[in-house]
């Protein structure tokens, strides 16, 4: 398993057979913009290292979520999320490749 340390807010995957682990940071500098997570072929568990961000997934009701939770995002589902607070917002993401019938 590797480590990677994301300084400029981009993805950097490292993982085992089919599964990732990234560290992205939200941007703070514009408060309307939204950063996409992309599932594609994979389902997202995410977990709020800090800050608070704004998830908006398709068909579900837009939700805040902070430091300590977490929350999931099925195979191909849109995810956008939005920094809320006036810090960085890091979210824990791992991805895990699915098979889609």
């Amino acid at each position: 398993m590797g480590f990677m340390n994301d300084r400029l807010g981009q993805f950097m995957p490292t993982g085992i057979n089919g599964t990732n682990m990234q560290i992205l940071h939200v941007d703070t500098a514009n408060a309307l913009a939204t950063t996409l997570l992309p599932s594609h072929m994979q389902s997202l568990i995410c977990f709020v290292l800090e800050g608070t961000l704004e998830v908006n997934m398709l068909g579900i009701p837009v939700f805040t979520i902070n430091m300590h939770s977490q929350f999931a995002v099925r195979a191909g589902q849109t995810c956008h999320v939005r920094n809320l607070g006036g810090i960085r917002a890091s979210l824990y993401v791992i991805s895990v490749s699915v098979a889609l019938q």
